[in-house]
Formats: C-alpha cells, structure tokens, sequence
C-alpha cells in the first residue's frame, strides 16, 4: 500500500532467489515486541536477494545507543550457503542488539552498494560477522557508531569454525569504486571497525577510518598465528586518521596502535605507491606486536604480501 511506511515483523521471512526488498518509496521494518529475539530476514541456500530503499530497524535503539550487547538478541539478515545479498545504497540496517547481517554459510557473499550500518551492538562484528568460507564486498557505504564487546566494532572476518572438516577463511573486499566508503566512531576491545582474524583476508583500498576506539587496534586489528593461517591485510589508498587505542593494560599503552595494530605472524602491507594515509592517531599510527612506526608494513609496494 502506498501509505504504508512501517512495517513490523511477528516472525521470520524466508527469502529465496530473486527476492527483492525494494519498495518504491522508503519503508521501515522492524520487530513486534513478541518478535524481538527472532531474526528477520533468513536467506535460502543458493538465492540472490537485494534490498534497497528500505530501513531495518533492530528496535533496540537504547540498548545499541549505550553498547549494550544482549547474547539473546538475534541478527536481523542470515546468508546460508551458496546465497547472496546485495545492499543499495538507499539501505540502511540500524538498531540491533546482535550482529546486522550474519553470513554463516560456505560460499556466502554480501555486496555493500552504498547502504549504511549505525548503532548496532554485538559481541563481534556489529555490523557483519563473516564465518566459513564467505566474501563480504564493500563498493561503497557508511559504518558508524557499531560497537562489538569483543572483535570487530563494524566488521568481523571470525577465521574459525565450529564445524568439523569445514573451511573457514573470509575475505573482505573494500574497494570504493562505487562511491566512498567511511568507518565513523565505531569501537571494541581489538579493532575498532574491523577485525581480521587468523586465515582472513581483507583488501581495503579508498576507504576512511576515523573517530574509531579500541584497546588495540582502534580502527584495524589483524591476527597473527605462528603454526597456522595468519591473517592478512592489504592497504590501498586510504585514510585513517583521529582513532584512538588506549591499551589492554597488559603492555604499552602509547604503542597499542591506533590506526593498525598488527600480530607479529600476521601479514601486513601497506601500499606507499597508491597513496595511503596514515597519521594522527593515537597512541602510535601503527604497532606490529609493541613496534611503532608512523607507518609500517612487510611490504610498503606491491600488491600482495610476501
């Protein structure tokens, strides 16, 4: 109905392939009361679904609003395997209590196309937690005001799996090369806006990271693993400037890495020739395990880490 502008879930919708979430004309979902702990939207195996033009709201504004994180709450977007989702830019998911957009199947994949994420709050990953061998892309979009008790303010690759015999690496993709791309005021204990576990990837090139806080790492945290899969993270052109990391009270404090703070076993490059940015933060720029540079990394050219 044209007049309808909100519209409240009393359980959850299954979506299957070719599903579209695109009123034409601004709509906000949301949860009844009775509805609160259920996740909203599950995604079938193998189907593409897209949202735009369209609000999902959590409907725990105070609790986000103050980093309130309830184990109880529920994602409001599951992936299963093999199935895609696609966020335009007129999307925006807010207001939960759990991570927004869980993508827990082999193969999943979400395109961020301009949507925004904003005061979510979660253990890991307020915006999205990535688990098995899942992509998450970001063409363009908006991450602000997310908090994660643990890992991954906005964005967490989790590297492990809870399943026997399953593969479990994710890969982040920020590219810009469809608008720009801002990581605004999020923060955890380690990696304010993202997180990159062991046996992750992520590839972030013309994005901002700004106003970001955590213990270690305020705007990037990446793992490190002397016996297995290191994470990995290549640094294109971006900004990060103005984020903060005041330590885990278990070592320096002025060199918890307020940019970047990376492990000693995990893979760090920073492209110098595509013109990244990185000052201003506080404590130290960047930090590799206690040593701080005004900028560092294994490999300060190229493409790929060695």
């Amino acid at each position: 109905h044209t007049d309808v502008t909100t519209v409240a879930l009393t359980g959850t919708v299954t979506l299957g392939d070719g599903a579209k979430v695109t009123p034409s004309r601004k709509v906000t979902i949301t949860r009844t009361e009775d509805n609160k702990k259920c996740t909203m939207f599950r995604i079938a195996d193998g189907a593409s679904v897209a949202f735009d033009n369209v609000t999902i709201d959590g409907a725990v504004a105070g609790d986000a609003a103050t980093h309130k994180v309830d184990p109880s709450d529920t994602t409001m977007v599951y992936l299963d395997k093999s199935s895609t989702v696609s966020l335009g830019s007129s999307a925006v998911l807010e207001n939960n209590g759990n991570s927004a957009v869980t993508l827990y199947g082999n193969d999943a994949t979400l395109n961020v196309n301009g949507a925004t994420f904003r005061n979510n709050a979660a253990t890991y990953g307020a915006a999205v937690v990535a688990s098995f061998t899942s992509t998450v892309n970001v063409s363009a979009g908006t991450f602000e005001n997310n908090h994660a008790s643990k890992y991954g303010g906005a964005i967490m690759l989790s590297g492990g799996t809870s399943t026997p015999g399953e593969a479990a690496e994710q890969t982040l993709n920020v590219t810009g090369d469809g608008g720009k791309v801002t990581f605004a005021n999020n923060s955890a204990a380690e990696g304010g806006a993202v997180s990159v576990n062991v046996g992750t990837t992520a590839k972030i090139d013309r994005a901002t990271f700004t106003g970001n806080n955590a213990q270690l790492g305020g705007a990037i945290y990446v793992w490190g693993n002397a016996d297995g899969p290191r994470g990995m993270l290549t640094m294109g052109s971006a900004l990060i400037t103005g984020n903060t990391a005041q330590g885990d009270g278990e070592s320096d404090a002025s060199l918890a890495g307020g940019g970047i703070y990376s492990c000693p076993t995990s893979r760090l490059s920073l492209n110098v020739d595509k013109g990244y940015k990185i000052f201003g933060n506080t404590s130290s720029d960047v930090a590799i395990d206690g040593d701080s540079q005004p900028f560092w990394g294994y490999q300060l050219a190229g493409s790929e880490p060695t």
